[in-house]
């Protein structure tokens, strides 16, 4: 069973800023010692909100099935309280590549760092960009993937969800079994480090 964490209007930023920052700057203005104080909480709490934006790494493997429209539920391990949205796009040997905002921003960044030039990078472009969409997350932490998608992937009823570190797979199970059956038997070769863009 997954517990849903709450959904909130209200960024944590607006009352850390309401709270710290006139803090801040009277302290600041007093030139007492306790201005150091208000300046270190205000600079660790963003430290730490950019870690939770930047650094969520998400691993594990979740089995889930599809209900009569196409929606998912995304596993709340996955997903931060803050989250709105998905993108949703075409992922390596058949499954889909779920980013959430932070970690897609940086994805479109290594794609704008390829070189268009180069016949290869340029087809890696179109493909990858041209299959993004934007998912809403409702309510109860589902994204609808549609018949189109579903059937563009051959995804069935019942998918697999994997963490990918910066982002997550989905998986049509049948096919994520197969994956396995190949490629399992060979994991301790496969963990050679290389460098290139993650999708």
């Amino acid at each position: 069973k997954n517990t849903l964490q709450p959904q909130t209007d209200i960024s944590p930023d607006f009352w850390v800023h309401f709270i710290l920052a006139p803090l801040f700057f009277r302290l600041k203005k007093s030139k007492k010692p306790f201005f150091d104080i208000a300046r270190f909480l205000l600079g660790y709490y963003h430290l730490v909100a950019r870690w939770e934006k930047v650094v969520k790494t998400l691993f594990g493997k979740f089995n889930r099935s599809l209900d009569e429209k196409g929606r998912l539920l995304i596993p709340s391990k996955l997903l931060s309280s803050e989250d709105k949205v998905l993108y949703v796009l075409r992922g390596f040997d058949g499954c889909l590549s779920v980013y959430r905002e932070e970690a897609f921003e940086r994805f479109l960044e290594g794609l704008q760092a390829m070189d268009y030039r180069n016949e290869e990078q340029r087809a890696y472009v179109r493909l990858a960009a041209s299959s993004i969409n934007e998912m809403k997350i409702d309510s109860h932490g589902r994204i609808l993937l549609g018949k189109q998608t579903l059937e563009e992937y051959a995804i069935g009823q019942d998918v697999t969800i994997i963490g990918a570190l910066d982002h997550f797979e989905i998986w049509d199970s049948t096919a994520f079994a197969s994956y396995l059956i190949r490629h399992g038997g060979a994991f301790d070769r496969l963990g050679i480090p290389s460098k290139g863009n993650r999708s």
